[in-house]
């Protein structure tokens, strides 16, 4: 597990959905996110061919070349079977990649006191490919937040928050790799009046551990504290497969407390207007001759509830009917 120096512990909430789509308001000024691609269309045999994400998603690009597909056999999934994921298929080509969702319109927004949007998601890259180590961190392997503009890309300058994770470097004979995980405005910088809003340095990823695959889930929450600013928690888990890695049995956590970071009392001047923003999922890639891999997969799924869970969830039930 791997936290930074000035946390604050993140209390993660367990939602009973098994599949599909969940965009809803939890509460008064509180919006929650998650998509799982098994609910969407099956891509192809041939998974090169560009279909797109579904029609809840703009799949928007600078660069032409880029993909955006959903795959068969892939993603995360606590049983055995088929799994569907949605790929941003890179390549050797350079550009920023941003799938903006947009099944219920700009319904989200972080412009008033108490205003909170939680956002839950997993990621997976691309094959691992030996490449020179970059000389200056411009890479995004990850990037996951919210976006104003339906047909914008992260960092084009449209009026967005989201956390990116650069890539510093990697290994290619232990299959690791090393990011910034940072918090990036609409224009693409980290920076906002001379200081870098890092959750973390070198924090180090694994493509395989003990040989097998592994997906990392986010749970990024973002908060107006009404002091005009924002608080904001990332905490992220570690998953792998069991089975034969190209066509797993199914996935396991095996790390629940991988990395947990918050930043506080962030400026919203620095991230224009979030009354209305878009939930979006991307990358951005501006230096192909060193980046390892030649895409990133995003999925989410929730794990039916454990029996000890379900005698919690009874007991009180219980007691009620025993007092009657």
């Amino acid at each position: 597990m791997i936290h930074s120096n000035h946390l604050i512990p993140v209390q993660k909430i367990s939602l009973l959905i098994a599949t599909g789509l969940f965009a809803a308001t939890l509460s008064s000024g509180a919006q929650s996110f998650a998509y799982d691609f098994q609910e969407a269309t099956v891509a192809p045999s041939n998974v090169f061919d560009n279909t797109g994400w579904d029609s809840t998603f703009n799949s928007n690009s600078t660069n032409p070349n880029s993909r955006f597909n959903q795959q068969d056999r892939h993603g995360i999934y606590d049983s055995p079977g088929q799994e569907t994921a949605g790929a941003v298929i890179i390549g050797l080509t350079e550009g920023r990649n941003t799938g903006v969702y947009n099944a219920a319109g700009l319904n989200y927004t972080l412009a008033n006191q108490g205003d909170t949007a939680t956002f839950r998601v997993a990621n997976e890259h691309g094959p691992f490919r030996d490449r020179p180590q970059p000389l200056q961190a411009v890479n995004e392997m990850v990037q996951i937040g919210f976006i104003s503009d339906l047909n914008g890309t992260f960092g084009d300058g449209s009026d967005a928050i989201y956390i990116g994770a650069l890539q510093t470097s990697h290994d290619w004979v232990n299959q690791t790799y090393t990011t910034d995980l940072g918090l990036f405005s609409g224009d693409g910088q980290v920076t906002f009046g001379g200081s870098s809003l890092n959750f973390a340095t070198g924090l180090e990823l694994d493509f395989f551990v003990d040989g097998r695959r592994t997906w990392y889930e986010y749970e990024v929450t973002f908060s107006n504290n009404g002091l005009n600013a924002l608080d904001i928690d990332v905490d992220i888990d570690q998953w792998a497969a069991v089975g034969f890695n190209n066509n797993p049995d199914y996935y396991e956590e095996i790390d629940t407390d991988f990395f947990s970071g918050s930043l506080t009392d962030v400026s919203l001047k620095s991230f224009g207007d979030l009354g209305q923003i878009a939930p979006g999922l991307g990358t951005s890639i501006q230096d192909r001759t060193t980046i390892s891999n030649t895409g990133a997969t995003y999925d989410y799924f929730v794990p039916e509830p454990s029996s000890s869970f379900l005698i919690v969830l009874t007991l009180p039930a219980l007691l009620l009917r025993k007092r009657q």
